[in-house]
C-alpha cells in the first residue's frame, strides 16, 4: 500500500511540475495569454510592488471573469494604457464607475502616488493569486539568450541522450558477456 501511495504521489508531483513548466515557459515564449484553467504566470519587471512582490519574480494570476468582483486591495495585472504590450501589476486603491464603465484606480505599493490613468475593466488580465517565484522572471530572461538556451535546454537534452546511450551500451555489453560465457 505504501509503494502504491508513493507511486501516485510521484506521478501527481510529476504532472504538477509539467503543468508549472508549461505555464512558466509558455508565458515567456508564447505570451502572457497562455493559460491552463484561467491561470498563467507573468513576470514582474519593476519594484513598484516591493516588498510584497520582488522585481524579476514570476507571479501566478487568474483570469477575472467578472471584473465587478474586484475590490480595493486586490492586486491585479493589466495592460498599460500607454503600451498594450506592457503588463503592470499594481494594487487597486479605488473602484469607480465612470460613464457607466468600471474603472480601477491603482497604485504600486512602493509608489508614492496612484497611477496617472484609471484602468479599464477590459484591460485587466488577471488577479494575483499570492503565488510567487522570486527571481523566476530573471531566469526566464536568461533562457531567451543564446547562452541561456544552450545551458538550460540543449545541454540537458544532450546529457540525457548521452546517458541513455551509455546505459544501453553497458546493458548490451552485459548481455553480450553473459551469452558468450
Amino acid at each position: 500500500m505504501k509503494k502504491y501511495f508513493l507511486m501516485v504521489a510521484k506521478i501527481t508531483l510529476f504532472i504538477f511540475l509539467l503543468l508549472c513548466c508549461y505555464l512558466i515557459f509558455s508565458s515567456k515564449f508564447i505570451g502572457p495569454t497562455s493559460q491552463i484553467g484561467g491561470y498563467h504566470f507573468v513576470t514582474v519587471a519593476t519594484g513598484s510592488m516591493h516588498p510584497e512582490i520582488k522585481p524579476g519574480s514570476l507571479i501566478l494570476i487568474k483570469k477575472v471573469s467578472d471584473p465587478g468582483s474586484l475590490k480595493v486591495n486586490d492586486v491585479i495585472t493589466f495592460h498599460s494604457p500607454r503600451n498594450e504590450r506592457q503588463l503592470i501589476t499594481h494594487r487597486i486603491v479605488e473602484v469607480k464607475n465612470i460613464n457607466s464603465e468600471l474603472r480601477f484606480i491603482t497604485k504600486g505599493d512602493s509608489n508614492l502616488t496612484t497611477d496617472v490613468e484609471a484602468v479599464n475593466a477590459i484591460d485587466v488580465l488577471g488577479k494575483y493569486q499570492n503565488v510567487m517565484i522570486p527571481y523566476g522572471g530573471y531566469f526566464l530572461q536568461l533562457t531567451k539568450t543564446r547562452i541561456g538556451f544552450f545551458v538550460f535546454f540543449l545541454a540537458p537534452v544532450f546529457v540525457l541522450i548521452l546517458s541513455t546511450i551509455t546505459k544501453r551500451r553497458s546493458s548490451f555489453n552485459r548481455k553480450h558477456r553473459l551469452t558468450s560465457n
